[in-house]
């Protein structure tokens, strides 16, 4: 029989293929050739229903009426809770629904030990679980929850949760510093950090052409990710590297306000120039090369920035072989 393990977590795709972060997936349903994993996390609009997702069984908790349940996706908790503060009053249902939906898992199932992902609010309710259980709990902090919540009853949790850890993990040397500073003094600290997959996914092409000059950022526009500051150095960069541009791939909810520091700044981002002149021309999208993983050279894709259910610009799904996600947002309207 296989030892049970309970993830806790905030973060976590809503379908297959979701386009939100996957990190805590990956984690698991790599965990699950050893492990039987119980994912416990919150619903979304949309979202597929608790059941089975690469042999990681995923149970998500209602927390609001379920068009609300807006507080984790687009951005993360923190950046929703600063750009509509109303998302607040969806906290104490998120907690409190992780914490009973864990509860139910826990007295159901024997559960061998838990993975928290974050000290607030997943590591609380793990140590409040676990309490009298017995059984360990790992918790892994990935920056904003150590880095953020700087008042004083949050700074006693967060120390709480690390000295009742069986380990604390953290995903840079730079946490295990701040961790050190804080005073959390966990039993066993180890710095583990995000893996990147160099063999399936991002596999360089020895014959493709390099740009010695372009830098390049690929990753969610979120304020957490330091964007701005990349933006403003990039001025000072070209005093001595005239030549150099920068381009920047994602999506989130700081591109308009990182598009209009970039033409403030004069330096628009190549693709995002492209975009709006193409836009103010009229056109609905663009053909531009595949980047997808095992793409061949001659691979394409369809690029669209206005699309719907009627014309001039009406999209509909032919997916014979079904491999488009039926509940993806961009497609209910279109099929």
């Amino acid at each position: 029989m296989r030892p049970t393990l309970l993830v806790l977590a905030s973060t976590y795709p809503r379908w297959e293929n979701d386009p939100e972060p996957g990190f805590v997936h990956e984690l698991c349903r790599r965990l699950a050739r050893s492990f039987d994993v119980i994912a416990v996390v919150p619903d979304a609009p949309e979202a597929a229903p608790s059941g089975m997702l690469d042999g990681v069984e995923v149970l998500r908790y209602r927390y609001a009426p379920r068009k609300l349940q807006t507080l984790v996706n687009n951005g993360g908790i923190a950046c929703n809770l600063k750009r509509s503060p109303w998302k607040w009053l969806l906290v104490p249902g998120f907690i409190v629904g992780q914490y009973f939906a864990a509860r139910r898992v826990v007295r159901a199932r024997h559960v061998d030990a838990v993975h928290a992902h974050w000290l607030i609010p997943q590591g609380w309710i793990a140590r409040i679980l676990l309490r009298r259980k017995g059984a360990p709990f790992v918790v892994t902090s990935h920056g904003g929850d150590l880095f953020g919540f700087r008042g004083n009853a949050l700074q006693a949790i967060k120390r709480k949760v690390a000295q009742a850890s069986a380990t604390m993990t953290v995903v840079s040397s730079a946490m295990r510093d701040e961790v050190a500073r804080l005073g959390l003094h966990p039993s066993r600290l180890v710095v583990l950090p995000m893996g990147v997959d160099l063999q399936h996914r991002f596999v360089a092409d020895g014959d493709t052409k390099r740009h010695r000059q372009q830098l390049l950022f690929v990753g969610r526009l979120v304020p957490k990710k330091g964007l701005p500051y990349l933006l403003h150095a990039v001025p000072k960069v070209l005093v001595t590297r005239p030549g150099v541009t920068l381009k920047i791939v994602g999506f989130g909810p700081e591109r308009p306000a990182l598009m209009a520091l970039a033409a403030q700044l004069g330096r628009t981002p190549a693709s995002w120039a492209i975009a709006t002149r193409l836009i103010a021309g009229g056109s609905a999208g663009i053909i531009v090369p595949s980047y997808a993983s095992e793409a061949a050279s001659d691979h394409r894709n369809l690029v669209l920035w206005k699309w719907g259910s009627r014309r001039p610009h009406r999209v509909r799904a032919y997916d014979p072989s079904g491999k488009l996600p039926a509940n993806q947002l961009s497609w209910p309207k279109s099929r």
